[in-house]
């Protein structure tokens, strides 16, 4: 009993700290992604400046023009370059935005994943003991329909073990598990 205890605290303790390791990875993750979008914008408004600063100093140097023609050609040559910069500015918050919302994508499906393996028990795939407590916990709010709880006990599985190795009795446990589900 004792060892059977041992092994069931060492595969607890395993289990913990395979959930931390993922919980850092995710906040890594995060963390990464919002520190490029946060270069990613302070690059294009610097782009942005840049290139309206420029814009003011070639409209200030219009002033010293007498002539009207050429006044009105560095005024269209002005107003082209402000389109041009426009275009290129859109394009390449197009494709910032791309890449972010492929990135939030990426980060939401291994979140998913995430939950998915922290709520599931891996060997016999079904929801895992701190699922069945929160849903417990739900079900016993006093405005809840009444429900039946079933308690399930695989009779002689130490037999299966000592008998056929514990590979068939995890076999055992994840055909009952699956038959339950």
């Amino acid at each position: 009993m004792g060892e059977a205890c041992l092994v069931s605290g060492r595969q607890i303790v395993t289990e913990h700290q395979a959930l931390q390791a993922t919980r850092a990875r995710e906040m890594a993750s995060l963390v990464t992604a919002l520190r490029d979008v946060m270069t990613t914008v302070g690059a294009e408004m610097n782009d942005l400046n840049s290139g309206l600063e420029q814009s003011t100093g070639r409209f200030s140097a219009l002033h010293v023009l007498t002539d009207p023609l050429k006044i009105k050609e560095r005024l269209l040559d002005e107003i082209a370059a402000l389109k041009q910069l426009t275009v290129n500015r859109r394009k390449a918050w197009e494709e910032t935005s791309s890449r972010l919302n492929q990135r939030i994508a990426t980060l939401e499906h291994q979140l998913v994943a995430t939950q998915t393996e922290a709520s599931t028990d891996p060997l016999t795939g079904i929801s895992n003991r701190r699922v069945f407590e929160r849903t417990c916990e739900d079900w016993i709010q006093p405005a809840r329909a009444p429900f039946v709880l079933a308690r399930v006990d695989v009779d002689d599985l130490k037999l299966v073990n000592d008998t056929h190795g514990h590979e068939a009795g995890d076999r055992l446990l994840h055909f009952v598990a699956q038959m339950l589900a």
